[in-house]
């Protein structure tokens, strides 16, 4: 995968086969919800997501937590068994993760060039409505800012990292970062 773009063949994870012909499956990208196949037709189950519309602004959803690690594929292994995790993107530095509400980013501490050499909890990020009134929300709190994301995104108008009164970073993104980089369906 090269990054950009999301393969939503390594969405379709969580499969159950229950009985001779019918298999269950959750998802993420543009068709949130459980799902049910028999045959070869797919039926909704039920809605596993409720998404916020823009009559209700979003002032700071937790969006995804980020480890450090040093074998990325056996951590990804074991969410994805423990878990029921499935992978949404994944490069030679990263795994991408989601169980369709909140999303695990796997990250390399020996591979990624923009990752400080340390394992554990790297950051944690949010989802905001409004980049320039969030960004003033957490800094009139006592965040501190520590740069923009390195190569993804667009940039400071899209996402931004900042660190809390404890030295935790966290990253604060829009919806337009969101739904390219971890695959959320388009909002209108």
């Amino acid at each position: 995968m090269d990054g950009t773009s999301c393969d939503f063949s390594m969405v379709f994870s969580c499969l159950t086969r229950i009985g001779s012909a019918n298999y269950y499956f959750r998802t993420v990208g543009p068709i949130f919800g459980m799902y049910k196949v028999r045959g070869r037709r797919m039926h909704s189950v039920h809605m596993t997501r409720h998404i916020p519309t823009m009559a209700q602004p979003l002032l700071g959803k937790l969006r995804h937590i980020s480890l450090s690690v040093k074998d990325i594929e056996e951590t990804a292994r074991f969410y994805e068994q423990a878990f029921g995790m499935f992978r949404v993107r994944q490069s030679n530095v990263a795994v991408m993760m989601s169980d369709g509400v909140v999303s695990l980013a796997i990250i390399s501490s020996t591979k990624n060039p923009n990752a400080e050499e340390r394992e554990g909890l790297h950051h944690m990020g949010f989802l905001i409505d409004e980049m320039e009134s969030a960004a003033d929300r957490v800094l009139g709190a006592g965040a501190e800012y520590h740069g923009q994301i390195n190569g993804v995104g667009k940039g400071p108008a899209t996402e931004r990292k900042y660190r809390d009164p404890n030295g935790v970073v966290f990253d604060i993104v829009t919806r337009e970062h969101a739904e390219r980089v971890w695959c959320l369906p388009q909002i209108v």
